[in-house]
């Protein structure tokens, strides 16, 4: 049981001089946070029925041209793969 007893003394001391060390190195305890202006990615990703509107204008076009309006928050992409 000795050996036991004088191991977690040691320990302590260990962590207690660790702790003395940290305050030395760090001043008043802070702790520096890694921040990142970053969007963090969406851990679940959300279905959003999009709405696509056919629209007719009175500013004529050329023929195999048409007019839609949808969500200002869809790429090309998006809107080429809904179409």
């Amino acid at each position: 049981m000795k050996t036991r007893v004088n191991s977690l003394q040691e320990l302590h001391k260990n962590y207690n001089k660790r702790l003395e060390f940290e305050k030395y190195m760090n001043p008043l305890g802070l702790k520096p946070t890694i921040t990142s202006r970053f969007k963090k990615p969406a851990r679940e990703i959300d279905f959003v029925s999009h709405e696509m509107l056919l629209l007719r204008t009175p500013k004529p076009y050329d023929d195999h041209t048409v007019n839609f309006r949808c969500n200002d928050f869809l790429s090309k992409p998006e809107i080429k793969q809904y179409l």
